[in-house]
């Protein structure tokens, strides 16, 4: 199969990688919560032990100001407190929160991505159909959240436009009756390169699906932007017992909405955590009877993933995570990683690519990859260090200390390297033999990591060679990447405990238990862990093409679930049977591209397609050939053994 590698996909897909891997190493850490429950004049309310002198910045990864590691001193909480009263001590006070920044591309996605689920590539096409096609709003594709100071006068029609019988109109007439606020946050012509902030254009067209959803967001962006602030009641309370401290800290209560009327929210008035003191904004020392305490029992969770909204900004930002000062700037001047008109692109082609699934997590494929690029000594094309180092010398050019010649001839130098480093290895030379993960079970041989699995030196051997071992444990295992640290503790103690990730033929993912029993490799599902991926597939309503099963008017489109004929789906609303072209979206976990469909119905045969995972949950490629019924057939690829092969290389015969 392809591998491609690039200045700004790969380190995009180094964060990713980055990320899941320290979710899969991530060791489960006991720690109790203290929680108790008070009660006030005129209300109970819950309160957690903390620790008034903790500091995050001294504090180990996984402390917080309320985990208790010691289940002793936790235990000592309980008995000094239990039955005493306490004394209570609040502060209210209002808690601005400054109207939105007009919209950039960037912003425009991570919004869409926060409110709907979008992906950028969605959010991206909808902003260039309303700007194409329907002219509502302006150039989509720009990196600048500010309006020209000329704009003044055009914004101001705007509200006027918008105020005549639009949905909008009630924000719009606030707007012109009241004035606008934050003028300088909005109008400043040294934030604008080439474009400006995503506007309404003024406009005013009946839309639908996407489309409408997305001027819909832009437009209240707009109005909400010269809004004054949102005011919310913040309120946190302390109560004290027995030299022990507990917090309560509420959520926000919306008190008079500012922009966010824009947004539709409303004032609200707080029915729990009333006033200590009656009318009091401030309160100290009031007695409140300590009701029950009890210990939490919790573990610690490893970080969560990177979604669409989170990538993007982290895409953005790269530059804030290099550690070289000249470099960071240069970064952070450059936009970060990619552009606002590009990051749409780089993500879908690490779909594309296969390197991550629907949801950014990274596949076994995109791990491999990082993994093989750092052993091999080249890991400058997955740091973002390298976009920074080019835009540094680039800015040298323009200021006339560097010539174009000494760039190119630096591009030309960092290309060969990589080069160099990606055609000359060998699996043996970056995968040897050291740092033992345990014994194996059934020959007693050491086991160490390889290219492809793990396994002792007898399982290892060249496939030209006799063995007497066959104990492996593949690193793509049922769609789930088996990591170092899962694999030192099957070997050493029997089991890696509960193991999420795995995916089954549907597409669902489950949680599973590796075990060894009778020396062999078991995968035993979780009961009740199988669940629907939270992949947000979307239907491009585009039809693909007339049925090659129907011919004529019949065409094949996209559901959620599958590609089908218009006769066939039919036969299905009608809960009849028929004859007709119909194919799943996920086929042995793999996701079917539309492209991939389009070739298979216009020459019966696709190219050879890798990422699909056999019921013994090893990875394979196969070519897919139609039949005369509609139907289809694995191909797969002709094995041709070499005199001598490498481990990688045996391995990638195996599949």
């Amino acid at each position: 199969s392809s591998w491609s590698a690039g200045r700004v996909q790969t380190p995009t897909l180094a964060i990713l990688v980055k990320r899941e891997l320290e979710i899969l190493n991530h060791i489960p850490i006991p720690y109790y919560k203290v929680e108790a429950n008070f009660k006030a004049k005129d209300h109970e309310y819950p309160g957690t032990w903390y620790d008034p002198k903790f500091k995050k910045k001294d504090a180990a990864p996984d402390a917080r100001e309320d985990r208790i590691f010691d289940v002793k001193l936790a235990q000592k909480i309980l008995t000094d407190i239990e039955g005493k009263p306490g004394l209570a001590s609040e502060t209210r006070k209002p808690k601005p929160r400054k109207a939105p920044q007009l919209f950039d591309l960037t912003s425009l996605q991570r919004e869409a991505n926060r409110r709907f689920g979008w992906s950028a590539a969605r959010t991206l096409r909808g902003a260039q159909r309303c700007y194409e096609t329907h002219k509502v709003l302006t150039y989509p594709r720009t990196s600048s959240r500010y309006l020209p100071m000329d704009y003044v006068a055009v914004t101001k029609q705007l509200f006027e436009t918008l105020a005549d019988g639009s949905i909008y109109s009630r924000h719009a007439q606030y707007l012109i009756d009241n004035g606008t606020k934050n003028e300088s946050k909005i109008f400043d012509d040294s934030k604008i390169s080439d474009h400006f902030a995503i506007i309404p254009t003024g406009e005013l067209k009946e839309l639908d699906g996407d489309d409408k959803r997305l001027f819909d967001l832009v437009t209240r962006q707009f109005l909400a932007a010269f809004y004054p602030p949102a005011i919310y009641e913040d309120v946190e309370r302390i109560t004290v017992v027995a030299d022990h401290s507990f917090k309560s800290k509420p959520p926000m209560v919306l008190k008079e909405p500012g922009w966010q009327a824009v947004f539709e929210k409303t004032a609200g008035e707080r029915t729990d955590f009333l006033p200590l003191i009656p009318g009091k904004d401030i309160a100290e020392g009031v007695s409140v009877e300590n009701k029950d305490v009890e210990k939490q029992d919790h573990h610690t969770r490893p970080p969560s993933r990177i979604g669409e909204a989170g990538l993007l900004s982290l895409m953005e930002h790269a530059g804030r995570h290099v550690e070289d000062e000249e470099l960071s700037d240069a970064l952070q001047k450059a936009e970060g990683l990619g552009t606002a008109a590009t990051r749409a692109d780089i993500i879908e082609n690490l779909k594309n690519k296969e390197y991550v699934d629907p949801n950014l997590r990274p596949t076994v494929k995109g791990i491999r990859l990082i993994d093989v690029l750092e052993r091999i000594k080249a890991g400058t094309i997955t740091s973002p260090e390298l976009t920074g180092q080019l835009e540094l010398q680039l800015n040298e050019v323009e200021k006339g200390a560097r010539t174009a010649e000494s760039f190119m001839d630096q591009v030309e130098k960092i290309t060969t390297e990589v080069v160099d480093a990606t055609r000359d290895f060998e699996y043996e030379g970056i995968y040897p033999d050291s740092d033992s993960l345990g014994k194996c079970p059934k020959c007693a041989d050491d086991v160490y990591e390889k290219a492809w699995f793990y396994g002792c030196h007898e399982s290892t051997k060249r496939t030209d060679e006799p063995k007497r071992c066959d104990f492996l444990i593949w690193k793509d295992h049922y769609g789930r990447y088996i990591d170092r640290r899962s694999v030192h503790l099957l070997l050493n103690e029997g089991t890696t405990g509960e193991l999420d990730g795995f995916k089954n033929s549907s597409g669902r993912t489950y949680k599973a238990i590796l075990v060894l029993e009778d020396k062999e490799l078991v995968r035993k599902p979780v009961e009740g862990s199988e669940e629907e991926l939270s992949i947000n597939i979307e239907v491009n309503e585009e039809p693909l093409g007339i049925c090659p099963i129907h011919k004529g008017d019949c065409k094949v489109r996209e559901t959620k679930i599958m590609f089908i004929c218009d006769t066939k789906k039919q036969a299905m609303d009608d809960k009849v049977t028929a004859e007709g072209f119909s194919f799943p979206r996920v086929l042995c976990k793999r996701e079917m591209k539309r492209e991939e469909i389009i070739q298979y119905m216009k020459e019966g045969l696709t190219p050879y397609l890798t990422g699909f995972i056999s019921r013994k949950g090893r990875p394979f490629s196969a070519r897919l050939r139609m039949n005369d019924e509609g139907g289809f057939a694995f191909e797969f690829p002709e094995r041709k053994p070499k005199a001598k092969k490498s481990d990688g290389e045996a391995a990638e015969a195996a599949q």
